[in-house]
């Protein structure tokens, strides 16, 4: 709702850890986008500044590589003719990637099977005439097992999410 707003704030994901048999520390984590992650170059304001503009992917396992005529989420791009959304998705052998859910303005309009990883989606795009935002969500149904740790109350699952893209309306 906040996003349909206007708001622009950023999602980032956390463990709420109470037990240690029901949620297992350090999931999700958030993956931010920086424009140099190599040392000695990454500064703390640069991951201040990636974090403040929304390029965050917050997951649990799934990695998304998400952009839109080269903007990613966080980002600015302009309305397009045919907009043709980019999604690599991939994951370590141990983590199920089975779909993804292309998410506009607020509204699953497309779910895609991932039968195999790597994988490299071109998804064209319906997007209304107002500015509007992209969400790419990512979930696996086989569960993460020991390498999440040991859970008695529910199985953890793979899932990842990519903050909003925003496309701004068409110049009129």
């Amino acid at each position: 709702a906040l996003l349909d707003l206007g708001f622009h704030p950023v999602a980032t994901g956390n463990t709420d850890t109470h037990e240690l048999s029901r949620h297992p520390l350090g999931y999700p984590r958030n993956c931010i986008r920086v424009d140099n992650d190599q040392h000695p170059g990454l500064t703390p304001g640069m991951v201040t500044d990636g974090l403040a503009s929304g390029q965050v992917l917050v997951t649990s396992g799934p990695w998304l590589e998400v952009s839109l005529d080269g903007h990613g989420p966080g980002q600015i791009a302009q309305r397009s003719e045919a907009p043709m959304l980019e999604v690599g998705v991939d994951a370590a052998s141990w983590v199920a990637v089975d779909r993804v859910h292309i998410v506009v303005n607020g509204h699953t309009q497309m779910t895609l099977n991932t039968p195999s990883l790597p994988a490299r989606l071109k998804v064209p795009l319906e997007l209304p005439d107002a500015v509007s935002y992209i969400m790419v969500l990512a979930e696996g149904d086989a569960p993460l097992g020991d390498v999440a740790g040991r859970l008695v109350a529910a199985p953890q699952r793979s899932f990842a999410f990519t903050n909003p893209l925003w496309v701004a309306a068409p110049a009129r």
